[in-house]
């Protein structure tokens, strides 16, 4: 038990000590940082931590074919022409071959209608994207289709055949598709640098796109670097790498709506912050904090068990005085029995100022006895939890429970008052607990309240009521307290078993023990017609 609480005490101190500490690096704000060291923290980490997939030359890899970066043109583009030339190209491409079309169309509609019509003419898979090859070659702009689709990925839509050949035809026209569709591809056709760019999301290529220096992905930091005619070149590297080393430096870059206010923006999307102490070594609090939580838990649950298991022992050691003294006062007691006996039967020679006291040791041996018979029921009642009810319980029929009561005040001490129900009644209980429960109460009464003491017992239906109440007050007692085993007030004379007893003897008989505070009043309820179940 002491090594339960020890360990229990240095785990809430240690909990104490990771709030304190979380409380003390949380309550520091610093400034955000400036642009110079937000740019040299970023140079240091691109120095120390070299990107995945270096730096990608968009520039140079998409010369000429810029519009492949752009995520606007991979939507529909119908609009972007005139309504007359784009509503013919329309319905001229619905059919197979084609059907005729203006002269004057826009060269990127007219290269639809060239597509449309070699790509009808093509025979099969192998020649659809043959056609597509010799006709309007996959290097010569436009390199968009009006429907939002690279003149690429149609091509491969229609040239389905053996996998090996056309992972080969990925791998030599990959710089003709538009970079949103190197994602549906077959990443074992592309080479490293396209899977680094398929890997970005639609989100991070419209920042980019809106000239967004710093992009943050689920996976990866992007930098990119802006020339005069838009995207020059990325360098993306792992979102982790550069976290730990951000922390590191007390810099995160936070992720912010394009009208919310910061100190520092690094992009229209995201912002700089400078670390607090706690999000810096948040996980070492962490880990701190779980861990002496855990430890708090672990070692509650040791002193609950240890206290368990504390009270049983004390309980049975208690059980095993009282049954070892009622034992060894058996055997006195039977003596005394046997050796009043010859005065008893030789009562009427004795000298009349004999006759009295041997009347009195008569009754208090017998009282001796029945204290002791009580005794081994009490303890039945505590010592054998598990027992079956019929083994502890005689219910029997009382034909009259005025009578019943009458004896059972002949044993109560001097200055109890007994009130009968208006009407007598038969009942049907165990007449012996039933008097132990109330003999308990009576003496509980004695004991610990104030005159005047007063039994009434009535019947409500099938339910005897028996109130024992005295002239004191209980403010502030609890019956559930009360009930258990050696309950007892540090000055009271007893062993704390009284209304342990009554509550145990009220669920023994299918009852319920009650208290009202003022006046003091203890209420047993019991079943009086049937047993409960029966």
């Amino acid at each position: 038990m002491k090594v339960a609480a020890a360990v229990l005490v240095f785990a809430v101190l240690c909990l104490l000590g990771g709030s304190v500490a979380w409380l003390r690096a949380s309550g520091t704000a610093e400034a955000p940082p400036d642009s110079s060291g937000a740019d040299a923290a970023l140079s240091d980490f691109l120095a120390q931590e070299p990107p995945a997939a270096g730096q990608l030359d968009l520039a140079g890899t998409y010369a000429g074919r810029r519009d492949l970066l752009d995520p606007r043109l991979a939507l529909p583009a119908w609009h972007r022409f005139a309504r007359e030339q784009a509503v013919a190209v329309h319905r001229a491409t619905e059919a197979c071959p084609p059907g005729e079309v203006p002269g004057d169309l826009d060269p990127a509609l007219a290269k639809a209608v060239a597509w449309h019509r070699q790509t009808c003419a093509a025979a099969g898979a192998a020649g659809a994207a043959g056609a597509a090859g010799e006709g309007p070659p996959f290097d010569r702009a436009p390199f968009m289709h009006p429907s939002g689709r690279s003149y690429a990925a149609l091509a491969l839509a229609r040239g389905v055949g053996d996998p090996a050949a056309t992972n080969a035809w990925i791998r030599a026209h990959a710089r003709s598709f538009h970079v949103l569709e190197l994602a549906a591809l077959d990443q074992a056709a592309l080479d490293p640098d396209d899977r680094a760019l398929a890997a970005l999301p639609p989100h991070a290529w419209e920042s980019l796109a809106h000239g967004d220096r710093l992009v943050l992905t689920p996976d990866s930091l992007v930098i990119a670097d802006h020339g005069p005619l838009g995207l020059a070149a990325l360098r993306i590297a792992p979102r982790a790498a550069w976290e730990s080393f951000a922390r590191r430096r007390s810099l995160a870059l936070v992720a912010r709506g394009r009208s919310a206010l910061c100190g520092h923006r690094a992009s229209p999307e995201l912002c700089w912050e400078t670390l607090t102490s706690a999000e810096r070594n948040r996980g070492a609090l962490v880990a701190w904090t779980t861990a002496s939580a855990l430890l708090v838990f672990a070692a509650s649950l040791a002193v609950v068990v240890t206290y368990v298991i504390e009270r049983r022992r004390m309980h049975a050691d208690r059980i095993h005085v009282l049954r070892t003294l009622t034992h060894e006062l058996r055997t006195p007691a039977t003596s005394l029995r046997l050796d009043i006996e010859p005065l008893r039967a030789a009562y009427d020679q004795l000298p009349a100022g004999c006759q009295e006291p041997l009347l009195r040791i008569s009754d208090g041996i017998e009282r001796l006895h029945r204290v002791l018979h009580r005794s081994a029921r009490y303890m039945a009642l505590f010592e054998t939890p598990g027992a079956s009810r019929e083994q502890l319980v005689n219910v029997r029929d009382v034909p009259s429970a005025r009578a019943m009561f009458a004896e059972l005040a002949e044993e109560w001490p001097e200055g109890v008052t007994l009130v009968d129900a208006p009407t007598d009644a038969a009942l049907r209980t165990d007449p012996e607990w039933l008097g132990v429960a109330v003999r308990n109460l009576v003496e509980n009464a004695s004991r610990h309240g104030a005159p005047p003491i007063a039994v009434r017992w009535t019947f409500e239906n099938d339910t005897l009521v028996v109130r024992v109440s005295d002239g004191g007050s209980s403010e502030g007692f609890s019956v559930r307290r009360a009930v258990a085993p050696y309950a007892r007030h540090e000055r009271s004379p007893g062993l704390g078993l009284g209304l342990a007893i009554v509550d145990r003897v009220a669920r023994l008989l299918r009852g319920r023990l009650t208290h009202e505070p003022s006046p003091t009043v203890f209420e047993l309820r019991l079943p009086a017609r049937a047993e409960a179940g029966s």
